[in-house]
């Protein structure tokens, strides 16, 4: 099953030679993990006991903003994704549909800061129970008021709440946005 995975994979890849040749020399393969970025495999050489190599095999490439701002906060929240283990597609599908990646302190249009925050548009309620829940998860700068506003705050809560929770949070409000 893993040879023909990989076996697609390099050939929409075009990297057939180097990968193909270095699963199929392998005699002991094991996939470390499967994240939302890479395929993390460790194997083991024939020529060699017990030397372990790893190949990383990139599955998908986050197209980022050409913004230096935005990219830069769209690299923090896949890095978030990446700690909390949420699929960082999603978040920023989500995070597109709901406060964006502009200026942190944005408001809901319609309803205003009561109506969310941010760009995971935290409402308060979310936000001060969010905050409770994570404790000393979130760094001591976030644990106090409302911080909702502050970009870091908001990115790290929201992709812990996304991992804790699932997208219910976001869904009823945006998911039709975000899950096309």
């Amino acid at each position: 099953k893993l040879i023909i995975v990989l076996f697609v994979y390099i050939i929409i890849c075009g990297m057939f030679a180097s990968i193909f040749t270095l699963c199929i020399q392998s005699l002991d393969k094991e996939i470390e993990s499967i994240g939302y970025n890479n395929i993390i495999i460790q194997y083991k050489t024939l020529s060699v006991k017990n030397n372990i190599n790893t190949v990383i095999i990139p599955v998908k490439k986050i197209n980022y903003n050409a913004d230096p701002i935005i990219k830069e906060r769209q690299e923090f929240i896949v890095k978030q994704c990446e700690i909390f283990g949420v699929n960082p597609f999603l978040a920023l599908n989500i995070i597109s549909c709901e406060g964006g990646f502009r200026d942190p302190e944005n408001c809901n249009n319609q309803f205003g800061c009561s109506g969310g925050q941010g760009p995971w548009q935290f409402i308060k309620s979310t936000w001060f129970s969010t905050q409770a829940r994570m404790g000393d998860i979130l760094p001591i700068e976030c644990r106090e008021g409302d911080m909702r506003g502050t970009f870091k705050c908001n990115a790290m809560a929201g992709a812990w709440l996304l991992a804790t929770d699932g997208d219910g949070h976001w869904r009823e409000w945006s998911g039709s946005c975000y899950l096309r």
